[in-house]
């Protein structure tokens, strides 16, 4: 459909612009000039009313779900089950509020460099009324968030290993679980990483990226909380990234 679209961050000529039916993002890029040679289009971001209301979609069925899972655990401690769910109760119950609370960001994982999608066009993108995309500046630090001594950025080196950003905050906390550790990507998807000393192929982060520690206890119900707490997570963690990027 015809509308408008805003360009912001790094292209040579920023604004707001109005799309044609069937127009592709390449297409958008070059009629906002391209970008600047500052650019890092790994880490785009770029927001989609339509995705938004899907993730509240998701949300919403996901706290219901694990509202459920929570009521059954009840059930089963009434029965005198044994069973690991009580103390994780008032955890689950935290969660479902968060989750209900949360306002996604509607962040959409694309191609945004241009000679990439000139050799990939597959990856090329159809824009859409609403849709507003920020090309920041190329970072330099890598956040380091979840169980560890001390949150917070640590400057991005070349080569340097997911376990040794980790260590530079202070390592874990002992309610860490070494194996659930992820990684945020700058574009938005997220990848589990593997920290063991055996792993002689370890994930190089690009800069930009978040490393989030789990806690060891997670609760075991009838949902898998450890994949809807990493959405809420990543979502989390892309809102304060998006609003980062455009403040700056």
């Amino acid at each position: 459909e015809a509308g408008s679209v805003r360009w912001s961050g790094e292209f040579a000529h920023p604004g707001v612009y109005e799309i044609r039916r069937g127009e592709k993002l390449s297409e958008l890029i070059g009629r906002a000039g391209g970008i600047t040679h500052h650019a890092y289009p790994l880490g785009a971001v770029f927001l989609r009313d339509r995705i938004k209301e899907e993730k509240k979609q998701y949300y919403e069925k996901a706290a219901f779900e694990l509202q459920n899972g929570l009521v059954m655990a009840m059930t089963r401690m009434r029965a005198g089950a044994s069973s690991g769910d009580a103390g994780a109760a008032p955890m689950v119950a935290n969660l479902v509020s968060q989750i209900r609370s949360i306002d996604p960001v509607g962040r959409m994982v694309i191609e945004a460099d241009p000679t990439v999608l000139q050799v990939r066009p597959e990856m090329d993108v159809l824009v859409e009324p609403g849709d507003t995309i920020h090309l920041p500046r190329r970072p330099s630090t890598i956040l380091v968030m979840g169980e560890v001594q001390n949150p917070g950025a640590v400057q991005f080196q070349s080569g340097k290993k997911a376990s040794e950003y980790i260590a530079a905050v202070g390592g874990m906390t002992q309610m860490a679980n070494e194996d659930r550790v992820f990684a945020i990507l700058p574009n938005g998807s997220a990848e589990p990483l593997k920290l063991s000393s055996w792993n002689f192929q370890p994930t190089l982060l690009p800069p930009g990226s978040t490393i989030y520690v789990s806690r060891d206890n997670l609760p075991t119900t009838s949902v898998d909380v450890l994949q809807i707490s990493l959405q809420v997570i990543k979502d989390l963690a892309l809102a304060a990234a998006s609003l980062s990027v455009i403040s700056k």
